[in-house]
């Protein structure tokens, strides 16, 4: 009964984060309330929190990511190759029309209500900064990154994203996305060059 129940299960996750889309297209993420999603969706309110304990929580699974992340699509053999790669699929997701719509919003929801923002965290920028940190120690093993103190992954996942943020929803100076990958890679790499790198390239 579990196999034949599962892809119904699946089905309803898919419809639900597909109605959050939809709504999203022509709405900001104020408008887009939870009875109007299990409307779109053909779902009940159960279903969802069944699966998402808020409204932030869902809307950035069907705009942003889930809480699981696949790591494997950035590692690309080195540290430069795996950062780029990485942002350029942040800089792509949040670049969306569905995402600048709802991510705004879906911020400001977040500072009223403590419990939810701290839920939305662990969910959620625990698993971006576990795969930041993953990067960094590959980086490590190869040698990239010298013997001297780790780096501290939420700083690195705190300059990038915020570098992102800030282009995208601040300067919205209507950069083409290539522009803004290169601006926030250059930045972020540059905090994690080691001092002998430094060293050899002064020499």
């Amino acid at each position: 009964m579990v196999s034949r129940g599962r892809p119904r299960e699946i089905m309803v996750e898919a419809r639900l984060l597909e109605a959050v889309r939809r709504l999203l297209a022509g709405s900001d993420y104020a408008e887009v309330s939870i009875g109007r999603i299990s409307e779109v969706a053909g779902a009940g309110r159960a279903a969802i929190y069944r699966r998402w304990s808020s409204k932030p929580e869902l809307v950035f699974a069907a705009v942003v990511h889930g809480t699981e992340l696949d790591a494997r699509r950035f590692d690309r053999g080195g540290l430069a190759a795996d950062l780029h790669a990485l942002i350029e699929h942040v800089v792509a997701l949040l670049s969306t029309p569905v995402a600048r719509n709802a991510l705004p919003g879906l911020v400001a929801d977040l500072q009223t209500n403590p419990e939810v923002r701290r839920g939305f965290r662990d969910r959620f920028l625990q698993a971006e900064q576990d795969l930041i940190a993953g990067i960094l120690g590959r980086a490590r093993s190869r040698g990239e990154l010298g013997t001297g103190p780790l780096i501290d992954a939420r700083e690195v996942h705190t300059h990038l994203l915020g570098m992102v943020w800030a282009e995208i929803f601040l300067v919205a100076d209507n950069s083409a996305a290539p522009a803004v990958v290169d601006r926030v890679f250059r930045s972020v790499l540059s905090t994690l060059t080691t001092p002998g790198a430094k060293d050899a390239h002064a020499a």
